[in-house]
């Protein structure tokens, strides 16, 4: 809108009918997002979350036997984990 503090005014003239929402019919191409940067932090930022979940849940059984709970407690627990993350994965694809 071009508005500053004490109703100074702009010294450029902003477009106010720019459309900034996403074109649907158009949108970006493959090429145009793989030049982003955005693109590539949110990949890397998937995968290491991945990593991390990946590697917690597969180190989870010998974790709790060393604390005290029993193998058949701890293999539940692992599945329990699992059966919640695919729970997840369904019920969020409607959204």
């Amino acid at each position: 809108m071009g508005l500053y503090p004490d109703g100074e005014k702009a010294s450029i003239i902003v477009n106010e009918t720019k459309d900034l929402s996403f074109n649907f019919s158009g949108g970006w191409t493959v090429r145009t997002v793989l030049k982003t940067s955005t693109f590539w932090v949110i990949v890397i930022a998937y995968f290491m979350f991945q990593i991390a979940i990946s590697g917690t849940t597969q180190h989870l059984v010998n974790p709790l036997t060393d604390i005290g709970f029993s193998d058949i407690t701890a293999t539940t627990a692992l599945s329990l984990v699992g059966l919640g993350s695919v729970t997840g994965k369904f019920s969020f694809v409607s959204l």
